[in-house]
């Protein structure tokens, strides 16, 4: 990463050729120069709906005193829209040819609409930038970090397998497992899932399973779910259920994640071994 720079006051000194050409003794107090270094990004807090950032930075004091800094006023923007302009304290004393570090924290929203969300976090990045200058009794000094902020994953949902169970007189029963995949590296809190199911095009069940767990990071969180096939109307595509082993789905409906209604359409194949 590039360091940006600012030349530091030559303090005492009387530069020789503009009339001092008999002074000798002339000392340079303050020869050097201050650097800064955007030195990485932590993410402190982190969720499905936005993040709270810490900035790094680390100073380098090259020159003959130390330099003390005690606030930074920046602006920030993050995909492409202005998030904040605003200043923060900070207590830095470097010492001379020492370095020293400070951190700026942003929070960052995503948007709350459905269709944005999902529009944005489908980019898989999104670029930011700070400009800002680090102030104080050891001067001024830029500071500047850009670059691209890899973002979350989207929430997966995903029917593995079912099972032909028991039904009423007349129908067959199904139990199908539904699964929740959080890929993040942090948890997230599914609110409910809200579905509608199809078996080769056939409605068999719709519901809602609500006061669901957090899911842990890079996990998935299983769930059981009936559906009934009416014999007496859908007996033959019963039939070839059976005779062919496998049966297409379809499962459209909704996941909310943290407070964001997120629609589902999705659709597979199943295989019974026996």
């Amino acid at each position: 990463m590039r360091a940006l720079t600012i030349p530091t006051l030559l303090a005492g000194a009387a530069l020789c050729g503009l009339g001092c050409a008999g002074q000798k003794g002339a000392q340079i107090e303050d020869a050097g120069e201050i650097t800064v270094e955007y030195d990485g990004l932590d993410f402190v807090e982190q969720s499905c709906t936005g993040r709270t950032l810490s900035f790094k930075f680390e100073v380098a004091n090259g020159t003959r005193l130390a330099k003390a800094f005690d606030n930074v006023k920046y602006t920030f923007s993050f995909n492409g829209k202005d998030v904040a302009d605003t200043q923060s304290p900070v207590s830095l004393d470097v010492a001379p040819g020492k370095k020293g570090t400070f951190e700026i924290r942003v929070k960052v929203e995503y948007p709350a609409d459905p269709k944005e969300y999902m529009d944005f976090i489908r980019k898989r990045s999104a670029p930011y930038r700070l400009n800002g200058v680090l102030s104080g009794g050891g001067g001024e000094v830029p500071v500047k970090a850009e670059h691209d902020m890899g973002l979350p994953e989207l929430p997966d949902v995903h029917i593995p397998g079912a099972a032909i169970a028991s039904g009423e007189k007349g129908e067959v029963g199904f139990t199908f497992d539904i699964f929740v995949k959080n890929r993040n590296v942090f948890p997230m809190k599914v609110d409910y899932v809200s579905y509608d199911l199809q078996i080769e095009g056939v409605p068999v069940g719709n519901g809602r399973i609500a006061e669901m767990e957090k899911v842990p990071p890079t996990s998935d969180l299983a769930y059981t779910f009936p559906a009934t096939m009416d014999l007496k109307t859908h007996g033959a595509r019963f039939k070839d259920i059976l005779g062919k082993k496998s049966m297409n789905w379809t499962l459209s409906g909704v996941l909310s994640v943290e407070g964001i209604a997120l629609p589902v359409q999705k659709s597979g194949t199943i295989t019974f071994t026996r």
